[in-house]
């Protein structure tokens, strides 16, 4: 991809090309600079990225926190273990314990989700 520069009125320069309007310059910026960082992480290929990220995790995660969406909407269900019956707090420790032996055998974890469903 060829970099414009400011004289064939493209998108390196302090100032938008005359007749366009500053938001439609930097949208159309941003979408410039995004397409390049894609085609270079494509020629790159993921180990080039994987090892950048691990040398560079605070870069990493900062970045990584400004491409996640700023606002998650979903519903939560959440039940007090005082109000579970003695059947759904059994599938609750069952559930975790396959859960448990399930991720010692895929390498260890220190957390495991539990998620917990039932009639009330």
């Amino acid at each position: 991809m060829d970099i414009p520069n400011k004289k064939q009125g493209g998108l390196v320069g302090t100032e938008p090309p005359r007749g366009l309007w500053r938001a439609g310059y930097e949208r159309r910026l941003t979408r410039t600079f995004k397409g390049m960082v894609e085609e270079e992480l494509r020629r790159l290929g993921p180990r080039a990225f994987h090892e950048w990220a691990e040398a560079n995790p605070t870069e990493f995660y900062r970045i990584a926190a400004r491409l996640l969406p700023k606002v998650v909407e979903g519903e939560v269900k959440m039940r007090v273990v005082g109000d579970l019956s003695d059947g759904e707090l059994q599938a609750v420790l069952v559930d975790a314990e396959a859960r448990l032996e399930l991720l010692e055998r895929l390498g260890g974890a220190k957390e495991i989700p539990v998620e917990v469903e039932g009639n009330g």
